[in-house]
């Protein structure tokens, strides 16, 4: 879960890759982040944070999104990537709570 205490005026942008468990994990993402304030916009340079939802299971699509992650992250906003293991449990990555975006 993604915790921040900021609920106004910020936007995420979650992108995942072409597999379904990767989609609907960024449709839980954005679940969550739309119940605790945030909006989601369609382009990473309208957005406070950016977020990727891939998978290692597939190696050219871990080397697409390796790719996307470097462009996202020359934008110098906060990057969120999530990952699903070969056994599909995703590797949750946790912001600070409070962090200023």
């Amino acid at each position: 879960m993604i915790v921040s205490c900021v609920t106004s005026g910020v936007r995420a942008h979650i992108e995942a890759c072409s597999h379904a468990l990767n989609r609907g994990e960024a449709l839980d993402i954005e679940s969550i982040l739309r119940s605790s304030g945030w909006d989601t916009v369609d382009s990473p340079v309208d957005a406070n944070l950016n977020v990727i939802a891939t998978c290692a299971v597939i190696e050219t699509i871990e080397n697409e999104m390796i790719k996307r992650a470097k462009a996202l992250s020359s934008l110098n906003r906060p990057l969120v990537i999530t990952e699903k293991t070969v056994d599909c449990s995703p590797i949750h990555l946790i912001a600070e709570p409070c962090q200023q975006l």
